[in-house]
Formats: structure tokens, C-alpha cells, sequence
């Protein structure tokens, strides 16, 4: 067979061979329920079966996805049409998609080495915008071959995800809330043909190249410290720098996670189809209430962002939800971030806090039992691991106020300088904190 033969994946069932010009992928009656999940779609390109061959393009089919490319680089091709075809009931799941409505969903990508050879296959229509790395339009979407398999991976998935909610929601929301969701669920694993979106990934190693939260660290250090609300206002053009993807990314994650926006978070897909200001500004007026306490715990979030974080671990826990013995006792979970004492402090006033206790901060063979004091093995942010911090909730917090920690360890007397109420934790990055077992019962006085 010649080069434009289509290459079946692992669920394939017969390889189709492009025999006619001027022919779409999809036979016609595929066609038509294409256009019947979205009747706005533009119609797909029509393919020339000798101009693709001329140009040395090649074509991988499975049951979501044929990928044209011209890497001349089957093994790769087809690990990326299966990943796809993976990531299909994913998708549909996750925004639920009934299956029966998934089965004719069929896009054609190219994935490109050399855009002028696409050009001159009749690939690369003249009105295609410039992009950096991929884009998605209607049946179908480009990209370029990233560095490293797996960010070439979720390059193909974040541009399936926007295709999906295109073809699926009416929409994908505005800029922020688009991008942000692309490259929340395309972080993904894959190995041996299974797929999981929206991983945690804990081992930057396991995502060569992402490096999203280095970017967010950068920016930090230059001080390009962003509110909650100014994701928001991203225009499509911040998207032409790629770390404007990271902050739209730990938006999503943050808010995706954090138990005071979670739930109405997760009603956002309803609203897809408004790329208008008004759907951020609805969503901000349904947080209102906690509007503050959420840009408060989104400034520590992104100061200690790394891989594998949990914004729920991180946020603020209310006296509410913690266990206070006494006044001016309080039983600290080692499992979480700050919480919340209840215990109040004026400015200038000086308190004696004391701590014991001793509780894991590592499970697994050996676990690692440890004190207030914390322990020398490691250390986070310079101090060592398992310290009792304390640090003061302000009565009014600045827009991009971050917690500043004092180390307690075992005993310490401190005058605080601003009112407010103490807030308690353990030294350690949040990525850690769930397999911690066991607590601290500190006195304040």
C-alpha cells in the first residue's frame, strides 16, 4: 500500500484505504450524525487522496480519531489515536455524555512537522489563525510534535477536550475557564493502552516538559502575583504566552477542588456556551458570600504550588470543623493545612503556645513518627518537616495577602503584631499532608 494508507489502532477493526479524491474521512451517513450532535459546526475539509500521497502524509484511523502526520512514525501515531480514542468516554463521563450519543463523535487531526508540505496537500486552510502549538476548529485541530511523548500526548488530549465541549456543550466558556479546563483534564497518565484524565500527578517526572507550576514559581519570583479574579479578565491573546496556560490551569484546579467553590464549579459545564464576561461574573456573585476567605487560601495556594497539590488540603479549615477541648486548647489534624483556633489575638499581645503529641508524617516501611519539633531527616521551606507552625488570620486580609508562618516546635512565647485569630499547621508541603496520621494538642495562653 502507498503512504496514504490509514493505519488502525488497537480497536480498529479493518484498516481503511483512501481510494477516492475530494473525499471526506467520514462516509456520509457518519457524516450526518455528525451534524446532528452539532448542526453550527462548520463542514470538514475535503481530502485529496493524491496531494496527502505526494506529500509523504500518512494516516493512523481509530474510533474517534484519524491523525494525519508526516513524522513517517507509525508506533507514535498510533499511541496517540489509541490515547484519544481512551480519552473519548473519559470526556463523556466526565461531562455527561450519555455513551450512545459518543459513538459517532469522529475528529481528523494533523499533526505537523513541516506545515508547508500540509499546505500543499490541501491540509492547511489560508484563514487558519497562527498558533503556537495546537488548534482546534470544528471536525478538526493541528499541533505540532511537543518535546517528549508525553507532552505531545497532552497537546493531542487538551485540544480533544476543546473540541469535545465544542462539538458537545455548545461551547467551552470564556478564555480562562477554556484553557484552564483543557489543561486540567489532559494531565493525564497513560500506560499500556489505559488512560486516565485529570490525574494527579505528584512526580513532575511522569510529565516531561508540562511545567506548569515552575512557570506560576517564576512568575512569583518576579513578581507577577495574580488575583483569583483576574483570571477572569484573560483575553484569547494572553494565550499567545504559554504561562498564561499555568495560571488558567491552577485557576481550574483550584477552584475545582476547594470545598467553598467546588460545587458550583462543577455546574460551569451548563454554561459553556457563554464566552461572555457574564459567566465568570455569575460565578463570582454565587461566591460571594466567601469570596474573600477564597482569594486568601487561592495566595497560599499558589505560593506553595507544586505538583500533585489539593487545594482542599491547603484551605483554611473553620473553627467549625476543628476540635476544640478547652478555650485556649486546640487539637490540631495533621492530615491538613491551616486551621482555624478560634483563639484570638490582639495586636501587640504576647501568648505562650505549647504543643505535644507525636504523630506520623510518613507511612510506608519505615513510617516516620515525629513531634511538634518536627524532624531533621528533611526539611520544607527551611525548616523541618513536621514543625507546628502558627500563623495570624488577619480581621482584614489585602487582596493578595499570604500567610506568614512563625515556628512554634515544641514551645515558644511570641507577640503577635496584627489582631486576628491563630491559625495552626504543620510544616510540610501540601502535596504530602493526607498520609499523615494522628494529632498535636497545643495550648495557647
Amino acid at each position: 500500500m502507498g503512504p496514504n494508507r490509514l493505519l488502525c489502532s488497537a480497536r480498529s477493526v479493518v484498516c481503511l484505504l483512501v481510494l477516492f479524491l475530494a473525499q471526506p474521512v467520514l462516509a456520509q451517513g457518519d457524516l450526518e450524525q455528525m451534524r446532528r450532535l452539532n448542526p453550527r459546526m462548520p463542514p470538514p475539509l475535503e481530502l485529496d487522496a493524491k496531494r496527502i500521497e505526494a506529500q509523504g502524509i500518512t494516516a493512523v484511523t481509530g474510533e474517534h480519531l484519524t491523525l494525519y502526520s508526516d513524522l513517517r512514525d507509525e508506533a507514535r501515531c498510533r499511541d496517540l489515536v489509541a490515547a484519544f480514542d481512551a480519552a473519548v468516554p473519559q470526556w463523556g463521563s466526565f461531562f455527561g455524555i450519555p455513551g450512545g450519543q459518543l459513538r459517532p463523535w469522529h475528529l481528523v487531526g494533523f499533526l505537523v512537522q513541516d506545515r508547508e508540505r500540509f499546505k500543499a496537500a490541501g491540509l492547511w486552510p489560508e484563514d487558519l489563525p497562527e498558533f503556537p502549538a495546537g488548534y482546534n476548529l470544528g471536525h478538526h485541530f493541528w499541533i505540532f510534535p511537543q518535546e517528549g511523548n508525553y507532552y505531545t500526548r497532552h497537546l493531542l488530549l487538551h485540544e480533544g477536550t476543546h473540541a469535545f465541549m465544542q462539538w458537545y456543550l455548545g461551547g467551552s466558556g470564556p478564555p480562562w475557564y477554556s484553557e484552564g479546563m483543557a489543561e486540567w483534564l489532559a494531565l493525564h497518565r497513560w500506560s499500556e493502552g489505559s488512560l486516565e484524565l485529570k490525574a494527579r500527578i505528584a512526580d513532575r517526572n511522569q510529565v516531561d516538559y508540562w511545567g506548569r507550576p515552575k512557570l506560576i514559581r517564576k512568575a512569583l519570583e518576579a513578581g507577577r502575583r495574580m488575583r483569583l479574579d483576574e483570571l477572569f479578565d484573560f483575553p484569547n491573546s494572553a494565550f499567545r504566552n504559554v504561562e498564561s496556560y499555568a495560571w488558567a490551569w491552577a485557576g481550574c484546579e483550584f477552584l475545582a477542588r476547594h470545598p467553598l467553590s467546588a460545587k458550583s464549579f462543577a455546574q460551569l459545564p451548563k454554561f459553556a456556551e457563554d464566552s461572555s464576561a457574564a459567566f465568570s461574573r455569575d460565578l463570582k456573585r454565587k461566591l460571594k458570600a466567601d469570596w474573600d476567605r477564597l482569594e486568601l487560601d487561592w495566595q497560599q495556594f499558589v505560593e506553595e504550588l507544586d505538583y500533585g497539590i489539593l487545594a482542599d488540603r491547603l484551605a483554611i479549615r473553620p473553627v467549625e470543623e476543628t476540635a476544640q477541648a478547652a478555650e485556649g486548647t486546640f487539637r490540631l489534624a495533621t492530615a491538613w493545612g491551616w486551621q482555624d483556633s478560634g483563639i484570638e489575638v490582639a495586636a501587640g499581645e504576647e501568648k505562650q503556645i505549647e504543643a505535644r503529641g507525636r504523630y506520623m508524617i510518613r507511612t510506608g516501611d519505615p513510617p516516620w513518627p515525629c513531634e511538634a519539633g518536627g524532624i531533621t531527616i528533611e526539611y520544607y521551606r527551611g525548616r523541618p518537616l513536621g514543625e507546628l507552625l502558627v500563623a495570624v488570620l488577619p480581621e482584614d486580609p489585602k487582596f493578595n495577602e499570604v500567610l506568614v508562618p512563625l515556628p512554634i516546635g515544641t514551645s515558644r512565647r511570641l507577640t503577635f503584631e496584627r489582631a486576628g485569630r491563630l491559625l495552626f499547621r504543620i510544616n510540610e508541603s501540601p502535596v504530602w499532608l493526607e498520609d499523615n496520621t494522628g494529632e498535636l494538642e497545643i495550648r495557647v495562653r
